[in-house]
């Protein structure tokens, strides 16, 4: 009697489903419903980064894209963008910049103006074809990036620029 009985709850068990059967945690594995790892990105040292979207170059048009500014937004960073000269001087201006992010061939004309900007902010360029194609005599940077790098090459890039940022700056917002 007791075999029949472990059999028929055996049996029961296996014809409710599997759905119930799930420990804890297991139903994050299934597919389409665990947390991506681009949403889930978070820095540690959050900063206001500079976009400098002026140009036409493929570059350029690229950091336009709102995608990127959701992406480096959502891993806690505050975006501004300067799609001409006299937006990036206000911006530059306003002593809150940490990093400028611009095209190769930009870069190299921005580098006097990010200098002399109150907040000392990094500036990272990002390479690609024509204008924004790495050549030799171009000024050494503490970092490039590729226009074809992945967004968590951005973020990482991004993170290692604040955290080589010195403290005494003015507060990062």
């Amino acid at each position: 009697m007791r075999k029949h009985l472990t059999l028929v709850t055996l049996l029961v068990s296996f014809a409710i489903g599997p759905e119930m059967l799930y420990a804890c945690g297991d139903k994050f594995f299934l597919v389409g419903r665990g947390d991506r790892f681009s949403r889930a990105y978070a820095t540690l040292h959050p900063g206001r980064i500079l976009i400098y979207t002026g140009g036409t170059t493929t570059v350029s048009k690229g950091l336009r894209d709102a995608r990127l500014h959701k992406f480096i937004t959502r891993a806690g960073h505050r975006v501004v963008i300067a799609a001409d000269r006299g937006e990036l001087d206000r911006a530059l201006k306003s002593g809150s910049v940490d990093v400028v992010l611009a095209g190769l061939g930009q870069a190299v004309d921005l580098v006097p103006e990010v200098a002399a900007a109150p907040s000392r902010p990094i500036l990272l360029p990002i390479e690609g074809d024509g204008a924004d194609a790495p050549t030799t005599s171009q000024p050494q940077f503490a970092a490039r990036l590729k226009a074809s790098d992945k967004v968590n090459r951005f973020l990482a890039s991004i993170e290692q620029m604040m955290q080589a940022r010195p403290a005494s700056n003015p507060r990062r917002s």
